[in-house]
């Protein structure tokens, strides 16, 4: 087997953006640079993603269901709070929200406390998919994989929190942001070039319209970087040679073509 060295994480955080890029053009995972998650180096395997898609569905955990006793509780609702200082003067309340990987539909009920009503979630998990059916029914809650057109919902913002990494790159997750998204994109909650997301968000955005227009990078506590008096290292190897960040990047694109 032929393991990729890097020589530093700037090294790493290079080819893997470029790595990341070569799958996204063959839609397919040719080239991998970490052995735990993804496949081995330069060995194709094309049955890993669907079989991480087909365990989806049958899943019982509720992990994104964040109550006020969860451990990450706080942190998902600071990751609301940025997205919602971009939009709160961007988008009228009559806008309709798609919410991909959306769970138990936590992020769309903060949507709602604010006034939305035009609400969409999609998610593969069955018993979140109930969940959301029983306990919030002001959602429109669809079963199902993003990419997938007949998961096609048009909407004036497609937002991911902590989603977007796990559509695979066979599924042509960009064209389907195309179809769906006629304003706004959120990411909030990935990791530039790292390990979750190593595709170059800015350029596969950009061929289908999108600029970035918000971007805001937080340090391992949830702070913007140099709030707490200074930045902290970005990017540190693992003992196996994996690549650790130590930062979250939420962004906004707006689409600068018409929608179709």
């Amino acid at each position: 087997m032929i393991r990729i060295q890097f020589k530093d994480p700037i090294d790493a955080f290079i080819k893997r953006v470029k790595f990341g890029e070569m799958n996204e053009r063959f839609k397919r995972q040719i080239v991998s640079s970490d052995g735990s998650k993804h496949t081995l180096p330069f060995l194709c395997n094309p049955f890993r993603s669907s079989k991480e898609q087909a365990s989806w569905p049958g899943r019982d955990e509720l992990e994104y269901e964040y109550t006020s006793d969860h451990s990450e509780q706080p942190y998902a609702k600071a990751a609301f709070d940025i997205a919602w200082r971009w939009l709160e003067k961007r988008i009228p309340k009559t806008a309709s929200i798609y919410d991909i990987g959306c769970s138990t539909g936590y992020f769309l009920s903060l949507f709602h406390d604010k006034g939305f009503a035009n609400l969409h979630g999609l998610d593969p998990q069955k018993m979140a998919v109930d969940y959301v059916r029983k306990e919030r029914p002001f959602i429109d809650m669809h079963e199902g994989f993003f990419a997938d057109p007949a998961q096609d919902v048009k909407c004036d913002l497609l937002t991911f929190f902590q989603t977007i990494y796990r559509v695979p790159y066979e599924q042509n997750l960009f064209d389907a942001i195309d179809r769906c998204a006629k304003k706004y994109v959120h990411v909030g909650w990935t990791e530039d070039g790292t390990n979750l997301f190593v595709r170059d968000l800015h350029v596969n955005m950009a061929k289908i319209g999108f600029i970035c227009i918000e971007k805001t990078v937080l340090d391992s506590n949830h702070q913007p970087y140099g709030s707490n008096g200074g930045d902290e290292q970005m990017l540190e190897f693992t003992p196996t040679g994996d690549l650790e960040p130590n930062y979250t990047c939420h962004y906004l694109f707006r689409r600068i073509k018409p929608h179709v």
